[in-house]
Parts: structure tokens; C-alpha cells; sequence
């Protein structure tokens, strides 16, 4: 197959085709290319024959063809390139090339001898369309030569006859080893004109180029392959020379017309375009080449284009012959050298290169464009990427502007100093190139040589390349004593580092070891802070225990251990210490207390010190009026006068001391043979019954005069008490007997013994009909005065009971125990009402009553005298008057106001938790099911089981607004925590937004049958249900539609609670008892426990998410610990349960009543409110209107003013709540 870059096509056909043909095509007048011959490879050589690459051809065959042969491959192969459909555009000449007369079929001899030419015709080589190369036989010399003859078709035409006859002649006085020479030229037998070459076997320099390039791609060509190729084309500069000596120039100078033998011998071929000049070099000494002239050929014509356009110089592409010199060929060299540095002809068609090579050559361009001052942008890119394919034309215009690639925009890695060789030869003016070829030559021989060209310096690295490579031995004997040096350098570097290596390996294995130690720390302490943690819950939970067994120091010494760590120490902690460390009044000055008194007034308390001193402590201030001192030894009883003004002592001196109360002057000194042991005045004041020894005796107060004596005990008396007639005396004593007395004649009227009791008190109730008497048996007991039958026992007390007194108007009794209690008891049913605990060690050795019966005084042996309100329940508040069971409470905001409901009554109760009384009712049509408070407070929404709901103003309360759930009984009423909305659910129907504005119903959607829990999140982005799916679901509350779902339950979910940041959410199955945390961005479950047994009725988690509360069935109130989930304390309720929002109080429904557990330290408001709650709820009874009833309060001496504010401001609510 021929190739069609090389084809010899006339510029003037291009013209008028405007067709795109090879670049690399030669380009020549109409009659050069009528001179064409056709190639025939021998063994079929070509593109698809198969030959290997490389292997010997006949390069005489290879390197001319013509337009006619490739008008005949096109017809056959119906090709669509360009170059095939420029051929098929000119002048018909195929069919006379093939089957026409000029044809050599049946013309040649083959085998016989030309007598003219002395040569024999072995076979045809190639054939083309005016011509043909034979190979034959020199019968002479026997010798294979190459023949070229032209065809006897052609014969006649003088201007073929001349130009064959111009080109042998040029190419046989061209007398050089690198170029093709001609034996013998002449007619033959045929008249026809020939001559015989070298018949030269091998490949065209372009072939090798090609394999070059194409195993540099694959990696596997070396450095050895290109300086064979520069060698080669070093040896074409220097047949070039030498033609441009003989002033000859080829003008079609490229890879395809310059054959390599077998051999390594080089060859220039193909001078049919060659030009003689006129004035060749006058240096050379050769002659000048003859050659007949080219005017003398008709059809040459001014501006012709001759040349191929891959390799031609800018001025061979204008057309200008008489332009054309020797750097013309030149040009060509420095083309050549671009394709063997490149792999490419430098002068290709735009669509033929890549996208990156047209883009190094653009930035090139406008580079070069900029530099030079103008500001016109290259259109390089912009046409590549246009898609229009370049003609050949188009092409011309390129080389004739300089418009072409460097070397570095084909090859950017190819060697800088050939790519200025080249860059050289190729200057678009002549007068840049090269002079000579031997110039160009001797560059590229320096290069090879490791020399620097003289057109490129190089930068510093490239010279001290070379003038290392220069002085080699000198760099070797440095180099070699620097190996030494570096050697020992790297080996000391080598130790060294090793060294630090070792130093760094140990430092690594510390710091790893440092770590595991922090992290094996760090869980040590997350573990030791949690066993902390566990103990602490459990220290705290064992704190219950100790408060049933009274065992305050205990409880004290617990909550020390923990009170000075830093951090709130939650709920629990404070709860307990409140109740232990302050109360309403709490006077201490004593060792140890062994009797005290309230003054008939109820503004002084008297006490009696076992180291000898009486004290008397105002009430009103809480401060010590008197310290009575004259006893020398421990006073062990003391009793007021019914007017207050005189205080009786009696100690174990055997003294009995009388005391002015309002100046503590000692008024009078009674002797006694004996150490007293009881003291109590007549109830006109005027005697004094003392017991001492085994004998009572009665003395004037005024004088001191003994007026009665009498023995009464065969064993020491412990105790005696004036009756409230004055008429009779009772006594007690170690012979286990209580004896009556006649007051006035000390006659025995009644004995009262109990078997295995030794008594150690008595009293008389304010009636005198009863008479209570305690015991060592841990019992006290209540006697029929008329009869000495015994009306009550009273139990509950662990060790001794050591005084016993009646309430004021014989409801209660008063009792103290070597337990460390006081209990209050029903008088009637025996009933325990109230315990106080506070003393801390040794028991309580005295109890006594207010003359209100508001409050008890206690003195103990731990030296402390404590005064505790009698309707004050001491662990909690106690919010009481409920008819039915509690059912549904909630607490407002600000912690003041609390709304109860109960399951039958269609009322809500509104508490003031500060005063401890209900506040308000609001009545409605039918019971009410559900009730919420607004999240600021303003506002209290109440549900009905007839569906409807009513919104409240919380200031005014008055109805807001009503909505009609039709919901069925409503069981959930929530507020939006951000927006203006309501939700509600009832057992029918679905969960309803509402507008709490206008009470218009915004949303409405199905909820999940067997929904028994609904709760906002703290930021009201989501509403939580949850029921007997055993699931938690998640909705928006403004479209209704769930998001996500949370399972795990095994059993139904009664409850659910978010932590007030609402990261943490807490679900509570109802029977099975258990309760789950949630973290609610992970959806995962992070702690389950096991609550209570019989399961949770109620849930909330304190604000600072470190306490979760629950109630149960079993009616018990369960705090517990989220760190380690153990249970910290457990109270008495039952019901809805909640913290409050400061969570210091947790408030829980009773059966019948509301308790309210507080973890506030004491604090003087406090403890005036204290005060005042329980003086309101004794008093209220007494009065008849609610003006007298505040008025008794004005005028109250027993209270301070805080207190008596307090009292004013509540006098209402107690007034109006009393039953």
C-alpha cells in the first residue's frame, strides 16, 4: 500500500481544491508529479504485509510513488482520507499508469541483456505512473544495481526526457559516501532514457524514528538508540554540506528521502527537486555541479510551492524560488532533528496534535505575544477546539508566519540544548540559522560529546553536570574522599541516630506507658468516682434506717463525710440535712437538759442543767433571758407558777430555789433531806408539791413553809403531779406502784399498779379524769381516774419512756424516750400523730406542751432544747381536707401555686404550697380528669370527663376560653413550650392542637389506640407518646406526622419524662416496674432498672438530670440515683409525683392528701413560715370570725413579726379551709 505523505501534489491543484491533504506529501509542478513510479515492496512490504519493522527493504522502492498509484489503492480500498480523495481530483492518468500504453507489461525485456546499457532486468521493483525501478543485473561487474527508466509512453515528452535526464545528472556529480550514487545513465535499446544507482537494502531514517519513539512509549528504548539516530543525521548534515558546496540544494529534505543500510551507511536519496545555484560557495574547493538549467523546462512557473509542507522553510512555503539557498535545506535538517527529538513532523496539520500540546503551544504563543508588546491573543487553542480541520493551505500560512511548535511543546523532557539546536536551524529568518550544515552538525556532535553548543549555555546544574563528567578522575578522588567522610558521617550519623532512635523508641514506650497509666487512670477514677457514687447512694439510702432508729448523730456523721465535697449533692443529701441540722427553734447552753417547761404564758421555756444552772429562753427571739445559777448540783426538775411569774427548781443538792421569772432574782430556798426529784405547782399557785426520797411533801411558796409530808413509796419517787382542781396528788415510784392522792389530807385514795413497768411519769389530763403515766417498759399508759381502769396503751417507743404530758385540752399527749423521739398521740385512740427527731444522743429527758397546744419543748441529754410545731410533719408538708382520693396534680413555675384534682368531685383544688393551705376551688360541670399549668404560669388548663376543657387566668381566675375536646373523658392536657398551642387526648378520638388564644382547633390527628403517656420535649420540636404498643413514638406537633420510634419495653408504658435539657428521656413500663433512660439523639437505650415491683404509677427527673423519682403501686415515693441507679430514699405516696421546677421540693398525691418533701436549708423565712403554718392551723378553731381570728394574731405574744406577717397574710386561706 503506498503512503500517501509520500506523494508529490502541485501546489496550484491545492489551491483550486481548498482540500486538506498529508502535510507530509511532496509537493512539486505537474510534471514532477507525472513522474511518479509505483511502488512494488518485494515480499509485499508495506503497512499491512506484515513485515517486522526493521527488517531489510528496498529503500529505492519505498521512497517514490505517485498520485496515479494512489488514485488505483483508493478506487480498491475506498479510503477517506484526505490525501486519497486529493489524488482522486487529478488529471486521469491512473488507467494509463496501469493498463495504458506507457505500461512495461510485454515491454521489457526481464532476463535478457540491453546490448545499450550492458544490463540484465531481474524484476521490477516499483512502478509508477510515469516511470519504473528495476532491479538488474551488471553483466560487466556482476554487480545487482538499481535501474530507473522512464516509460516509452512517455518518451516522446522532452520536458519528462529533460527533467529525468537534470536529476541524474545532479545526482551523479554529488560524489559522497552519504549520498545515493549513479553508475551509468544513458538511452537504451528501447531509446528511452535510464540510469543505474546502488541498489542499497535497509529501512528510510523515518522508519527508525518511528521505532525509536515507539519503544521510548513502551519504556524499553535507551540513550544508545538516540545517539545512533543523531549520529545518522549528523552524517546527512555532512552530505548536505557537501552539496551545498557544490551549490546544490535538495529542497525536499526529510526522514522518508534519507535511506540507512543493512550496514549503518546513510544515504541521501531522491534530487528530482535539487536546484543548481548559480553562485555556490567559493570557499569549497569542488567544482560546481552542471546540470541543465531549469528555465529550459517549459512548464516550471514563478511561485510554484515545491517541497514537502511537513519539512519546507518559510520561504520555500511562500513559493519563492529564488529565495532558496543552502540554509533553505538547512531548515529541513533542524525539521528532521524536531521529528527525532519529538517523534512528530514540526509542521502537522492543528487537528493532529494533542490537547496538551496544543496547550503548552498556545501558552507559549501568548507568552511570546505579550513579551513582544502585543496584546493580540493566540488562536491556537481557540481553533483546536473549534473542530475545523486545518487544510494544507492553511498550513502554509502557519510556516510562512513562524506559527509553529517548539520542541518542549511536543516533548517537554527532551534534552533543552538540542531542543536550541533545533530551534536554531528552524528560525524563520535565514540569517538566524546555522551557516553551514557542518555547524548544525558539529552542535549536535558537541552535545554527544558532553560539550555545551554554542547556541544554549545551559543553567548551573547542567554545567556542573558536564564539568563533573569533564574532570572525572579529579571528581572521583574528591568524591571519593567525600564517600570517606560520609561514609564515617553516616556511620557516626547511623550510631547517633540509632542512639536517638533508641532514646525515642523509649520515649514512645514511656509516653505509650504514660498513656495506658492516664487512660488505666482515668478509668480507675471514672470507676473510683462511681464506686464513690455507689457508696454515697447507698449511705444515703441506709440514712432511712438510721432515721427510724432515730440515730441522728449517725445521719450527721453520714452527710459530713459527703458535705464537703464540691457539686451539688443532689436531693437526697439536702432533704436529710434539713431535717437534721435546723429547725424552728433550737436553743442549746446545756451539757445535758434534764427537765424543761413552757411558762403558762407561752412566751418563756425553762430548762434544768445536770451541771447545776437553770436557764430560761425567750420563745418570741429564740435567745436566753436567764442564766439561774445557786444550785451545787445537778438540777433535775423545774416547774412554772400558773401566772409565769415564779420558776421553781429542784436539784439533787436537796434544794428546792424559787425564781422571780421577769428580773431572775432568787426569791426563796427551800431545804430538803433529800435530792428532789419532782417538782409541781398548785394550780393557784400558792403550794408547791415536791417528790423526794419516798416522800411527798407540800410547801407554801411565800415562806417556804413545809405544810404536808407524808411517805408515800416504799421505793424513791420518781415523779409528781398536781391534779387540775388542786385537789389531788399522783405520785410514781421505782416499787413499780401510781398512787392518787388527797391533796389536802395526803390520804392514798387510789393505787394503780403494772406488773413489770416501773413508771417513771405522770400527769393529769386538763380535766382530771385521766391520768397518764410512762414507763421503763418502753410503754405509757392512760388511767381512769375514777375508776384507775386502764384506757390506753400507748407503743411505739424502743427504749424507756421518761415523761409523758397532756395537750392543753386533752387531745394529745406528749411523750420522750431514750430513743432520742417525741411523739404526739391521739389521747382518744391511742394513735400516733406525730415524731420528731433531733436529738442526738442519750435520749429526751422532758416534753412539755405550749399553753396553745401549737408547739412541744424537748430537753435533752445531748444538752440541746428543741421546740417542734405540733402540726407540722416534719419529713413533709402535709397539704390535707381531701374528700376522695387525690388523681391528678400540678405545680406552677414559680412553685407557689399547686392545682389538685380527685377522682369524683367536679372541682379543682388550687394550694398555696408557701402557706400551706388551698387557695381557691374552681368548680365544673363534671369531674375534672386532667389539669396543667402553662409553662410561664400564667394560665391553669382543666379537663372534664364530659371532653370539655377549660383555660383559666391564673391571676384572676377566671375562664379564658372553652373548647369542646369531644374527646371522650380527657386524660392529657399539655402546653406548646414556645408557641401559643395546647395539646389534648382523651379515651376517644385523637390528640388535638389547640389555639390557646382563640380556642380554635389547629391540628388533629389518630393517636395510637392504648396511648396512656404524652409529653412535650423541652424544646417543643417533638410530642413523645407512648402506651401499650410497648413503644415511644416521636410526632411533629405541627404536621402530625411521626418521625421516628423508639422499642425495648417488654411491657406496657405508663410514664415518660425528658430531662429539662432533653437530651435524656425516661420511660417507666407500668406493671413490670421498669424504668428506661434513652438518649434521644442516638435513640439508643443507656440504662434500665428495675423500679418498683409491683409497678410505676408516675415519673419526673429532677432539673439538673441527676435524679430520677418514681411512685408505685405499692404507695411508695422511690428517688433514684442516674449515675449508678440505685435507689437513694424511699417515701410514703402514692400518684402523680413531680419536682419542682428549682428541684428542691418533690410534691406526690396521697390517698387523701399531697405531700411535699423540701431540701431548702433552713432559713429565717423559713422557718417563719414553718411557724406560721402551724400557729394558723391550731388557732383558726378558736375564733368565731375571721376579723377576731386576726386580730388574736395582732395581739399573739408567742410570734415574732416575720412570723405574725406571715400569719396576717394567711389568716384568709386558713379561715376559709377550716372544716
Amino acid at each position: 500500500m503506498s503512503r500517501p505523505h509520500d506523494e508529490t501534489i502541485s501546489d496550484s491543484k491545492l489551491a483550486q481544491l481548498g482540500e486538506v491533504p498529508d502535510p507530509e506529501q511532496t509537493i512539486a509542478d505537474d510534471h514532477r508529479s507525472s513522474e511518479g513510479m509505483t511502488i512494488q515492496m518485494e515480499q509485499g512490504e508495506g503497512p499491512d504485509s506484515g513485515q517486522p519493522s526493521g527488517s531489510p527493504r528496498d529503500v529505492h522502492g519505498s521512497l517514490e510513488m505517485t498520485i496515479a498509484d494512489r488514485n488505483a489503492a483508493s478506487d480498491r480500498e475506498k479510503s477517506d482520507s484526505a490525501s486519497d480523495r486529493i489524488d482522486a481530483t487529478m488529471p486521469d492518468v491512473g488507467s494509463e499508469a496501469v493498463n495504458g500504453p506507457g505500461s512495461f507489461e510485454g515491454g521489457v525485456n526481464f532476463g535478457g541483456t540491453d546490448q545499450a546499457t550492458g544490463h540484465r532486468i531481474s524484476r521490477l521493483l516499483a512502478e509508477g505512473g510515469l516511470g519504473a525501478v528495476f532491479v538488474a543485473q551488471d553483466d560487466k561487474l556482476k554487480r545487482e544495481v538499481v535501474m530507473k527508466k522512464l516509460k516509452e509512453g512517455h518518451g516522446a515528452s522532452a520536458n519528462a526526457r529533460r527533467r529525468f535526464v537534470r536529476e541524474a545528472q545532479i545526482n551523479s556529480q554529488l560524489e559522497h559516501p552519504n549520498i545515493i550514487p549513479i553508475y551509468q545513465g544513458g538511452d537504451g535499446s528501447d531509446g528511452q532514457p535510464y540510469y543505474t544507482m546502488k541498489y542499497a537494502r535497509g529501512e528510510n531514517f523515518k522508519t527508525l524514528i518511528r521505532s525509536y519513539h515507539h519503544e521510548d512509549n513502551l519504556g524499553v528504548s535507551g540513550s544508545l538508540e538516540l545517539r545512533r539516530l543523531l549520529s545518522l543525521f549528523m552524517a546527512t548534515c555532512q552530505a548536505m554540506s557537501y552539496a551545498h558546496s557544490r551549490g546544490v540544494v535538495h529542497r525536499d529534505l526529510k526522514p522518508e528521502n534519507i535511506a540507512v543500510g543493512e550496514f549503518g551507511e546513510l544515504m541521501v536519496l531522491d534530487w528530482g527537486l535539487a536546484k543548481v545555484l548559480d553562485e555556490p560557495d567559493t570557499d569549497s574547493p569542488e567544482p560546481r555541479v552542471v546540470a541543465d538549467t531549469e528555465e529550459s523546462l517549459v512548464n516550471t512557473l514563478a511561485g510554484d510551492i515545491m517541497g514537502t509542507p511537513a519539512y519546507m522553510a518559510p520561504e520555500q512555503a511562500a513559493g519563492d524560488g529564488g529565495a532558496i539557498e543552502p540554509r533553505t535545506d538547512i531548515y529541513a535538517l533542524g525539521a528532521i532533528l524536531f521529528e527525532i527529538l519529538t517523534g512528530h513532523a514540526p509542521h502537522s496539520l492543528i487537528h493532529t496534535y494533542t490537547s496538551e500540546q496544543i496547550h503548552r503551544w498556545d501558552r507559549r504563543e501568548s507568552t511570546m505575544r505579550l513579551s513582544g508588546g502585543s496584546g493580540q491573543d493566540s488562536a491556537i487553542e481557540t481553533l483546536f477546539n473549534s473542530g475545523k480541520q486545518e487544510n494544507t493551505i492553511e498550513l502554509l500560512a502557519r510556516v510562512r508566519s513562524g506559527v509553529v511548535p517548539s520542541v518542549a511543546d511536543i516533548a517537554p523532557e527532551a534534552p533543552r540544548a538540542l531542543e536550541a539546536v533545533c530551534s536554531r536551524a528552524m528560525s524563520l529568518e535565514k540569517a538566524d540559522r546555522y551557516a553551514t550544515a557542518s555547524e548544525l552538525a558539529r552542535d549536535v556532535e558537541r552535545w554527544l560529546a558532553d560539550e555545551p553548543v554554542s547556541v544554549y549555555a545551559g543553567n548551573w546544574n547542567e554545567r556542573l553536570g558536564r564539568w563533573t563528567r569533564k574532570h572525572r578522575s579529579r571528581v572521583q578522588a574528591i568524591g571519593a574522599a567525600i564517600v570517606v567522610v560520609a561514609v564515617v558521617a553516616v556511620v557516626s550519623l547511623v550510631i547517633i541516630n540509632h542512639q536517638r532512635q533508641l532514646a525515642v523508641d523509649q520515649r514512645h514506650i514511656a509516653e505509650s506507658a504514660s498513656v495506658r497509666a492516664q487512660e488505666a487512670e482515668r478509668v480507675a477514677v471514672v470507676n473510683r468516682k462511681l464506686a464513690e457514687r455507689s457508696t454515697f447512694t447507698a449511705d444515703l439510702l441506709l440514712l432511712q434506717r438510721d432515721w427510724a432508729n432515730a440515730s441522728i448523730l449517725r445521719i450527721q456523721r453520714t452527710l459530713e463525710k459527703y458535705g464537703k465535697r464540691s457539686g451539688d449533692m443532689g436531693f437526697a443529701w439536702k432533704y436529710w440535712n434539713r431535717r437534721i441540722e435546723g429547725y424552728p427553734s433550737n436553743f442549746e447552753g446545756h451539757q445535758a437538759v434534764a427537765d424543761v417547761s413552757f411558762s403558762p404564758d407561752g412566751t418563756r421555756v425553762a430548762s434544768a442543767g445536770i451541771v447545776g444552772t437553770v436557764k430560761i429562753w425567750d420563745v418570741v427571739n429564740g435567745k436566753e433571758t436567764f442564766n439561774l445559777a445557786g444550785h451545787s448540783s445537778s438540777v433535775r426538775c423545774v416547774d412554772f407558777s400558773p401566772d409565769s411569774s415564779r420558776l421553781a427548781s429542784g436539784s439533787h443538792d436537796k434544794t428546792i430555789r424559787i425564781w422571780d421569772t421577769e428580773t431572775g432574782d432568787h426569791l426563796l430556798t427551800i431545804d430538803n433531806e433529800k435530792g428532789v426529784a419532782g417538782l409541781s405547782f398548785s394550780p393557784d399557785g400558792r403550794k408547791l408539791a415536791s417528790s423526794a426520797g419516798m416522800k411527798i411533801k407540800v410547801w407554801d411558796v411565800s415562806t417556804g413553809e413545809r405544810l404536808q409530808e407524808w411517805t408515800a413509796h416504799a421505793g424513791p419517787l420518781m415523779n409528781v403531779a398536781y391534779s387540775p382542781d388542786g385537789k389531788r396528788l399522783a405520785s410514781c415510784s421505782f416499787d413499780g406502784r401510781r398512787k392518787i392522792w388527797d391533796a389536802k389530807t395526803g390520804k392514798q385514795l387510789m393505787v394503780i399498779p403494772v406488773p413489770g413497768g416501773i413508771p417513771y411519769g405522770v400527769d393529769f389530763s386538763p380535766d382530771g379524769k385521766r391520768l397518764a403515766s410512762c414507763s421503763f417498759d418502753n410503754r405509757a399508759r392512760v388511767f381512769d381516774v375514777a375508776t384507775g381502769k386502764k384506757l390506753l396503751t400507748l407503743t411505739g417507743h424502743t427504749l424507756p419512756v421518761v415523761c409523758i404530758k397532756f395537750g392543753p385540752r386533752g387531745r394529745f399527749l406528749g411523750t420522750s424516750s431514750g430513743d432520742n423521739t417525741v411523739r404526739i398521740w391521739d389521747a382518744k385512740t391511742g394513735d400516733e400523730v406525730r415524731s420528731f427527731k433531733g436529738h442526738v444522743r442519750f435520749g429526751v429527758r422532758n416534753v412539755d406542751f405550749s399553753p396553745d397546744g401549737t408547739r412541744v419543748v424537748s430537753g435533752g441529754l445531748d444538752g440541746s432544747i428543741k421546740i417542734w410545731d405540733t402540726n407540722e410533719n416534719q419529713d413533709a408538708m402535709v397539704l390535707a381536707g381531701q374528700v376522695q382520693r387525690v388523681q391528678r396534680i400540678h405545680l406552677s413555675p414559680n412553685g407557689i401555686q399547686l392545682a389538685s384534682t380527685n377522682s369524683r368531685q367536679p372541682i379543682v383544688k388550687v394550694w398555696d404550697t408557701q402557706a400551706g393551705a388551698m387557695a381557691r376551688k374552681l368548680v365544673h360541670a363534671t369531674r375534672v380528669t386532667a389539669v396543667r399549668f402553662s409553662d410561664d404560669g400564667k394560665f391553669l388548663a382543666t379537663g372534664c370527663g364530659d371532653s370539655r376543657i377549660t383555660l383559666w387566668d391564673a391571676k384572676s381566675w377566671k375562664q379564658v376560653l372553652t373548647c369542646e375536646g369531644k374527646s371522650g373523658v380527657i386524660q392529657t392536657l399539655l402546653f406548646h413550650p414556645k408557641q401559643k398551642r395546647m395539646v389534648s387526648a382523651g379515651t376517644e378520638g385523637g390528640i388535638k392542637v389547640w389555639d390557646t388564644r382563640t380556642g380554635e382547633l389547629k391540628l388533629e390527628w389518630e393517636q395510637v389506640p392504648g396511648t396512656r403517656a404524652i409529653i412535650f420535649s423541652p424544646d417543643g420540636e417533638s410530642l413523645v407518646t407512648a402506651g401499650d404498643d410497648k413503644t415511644i413514638r416521636f410526632w411533629d406537633p405541627l404536621t402530625g406526622k411521626e418521625t421516628r420510634t423508639l422499642e425495648g419495653h417488654e411491657a406496657k408504658i405508663s410514664r415518660l419524662c425528658f430531662s429539662r435539657d432533653g437530651a435524656t428521656l425516661a420511660s417507666a413500663g407500668g406493671r413490670s416496674g421498669v424504668v428506661k433512660l434513652w438518649d434521644v439523639e442516638t435513640g439508643k437505650n443507656t440504662d434500665t432498672w428495675q423500679c418498683q415491683g409491683r409497678g410505676v404509677s408516675a415519673l419526673d427527673m429532677s432539673p439538673d438530670g441527676t435524679e430520677v423519682v418514681t411512685t408505685g403501686v405499692d404507695q411508695t415515693v422511690k428517688l433514684w440515683d442516674r449515675v449508678t441507679g440505685r435507689e437513694q430514699i424511699s417515701l410514703r405516696g402514692s400518684g402523680d409525683v413531680q419536682f419542682s421546677s428549682d428541684g428542691q421540693r418533690l410534691i406526690a398525691s396521697d390517698v387523701r392528701s399531697i405531700k411535699i418533701w423540701d431540701s431548702r436549708p433552713w432559713t429565717p423565712r423559713l422557718r417563719a413560715m414553718s411557724r406560721a403554718r402551724g400557729f394558723l392551723a391550731a388557732r383558726r378553731s378558736e375564733q368565731k370570725s375571721l376579723e377576731a381570728f386576726k386580730n388574736s394574731i395582732q395581739l399573739d405574744q408567742t410570734i415574732n413579726e416575720m412570723e405574725r406577717e406571715f400569719a396576717l397574710e394567711w389568716a384568709s386561706l386558713y379561715w376559709n379551709s377550716r372544716r
